[in-house]
């Protein structure tokens, strides 16, 4: 079986034990994705008083994390 090319720059081969794992990009694409997702998630992490920040993956969350504001 030949070594799969990657779908986003289709310049590298997808070495057969990376893609057997799951992966379908090459190390240098998946790289890039990685840190790009990775700025996304931080700029949607919010401190909490005493705590570690915290992902906020759905907006109804913020609503519970202030009740006092739950009417705007």
């Amino acid at each position: 079986m030949t070594e799969p090319i990657c779908p986003s720059c289709y310049i590298e081969d997808i070495p057969l034990q990376r893609y057997a794992l799951g992966y379908r990009t090459c190390l240098t694409c998946g790289e890039k994705q990685a840190k790009t997702e990775r700025r996304q998630k931080a700029s949607m992490c919010i401190p909490i008083n005493k705590s570690t920040p915290t992902y906020i993956s759905d907006p109804s969350l913020l609503r519970q994390l202030n009740p006092k504001r739950v009417g705007l």
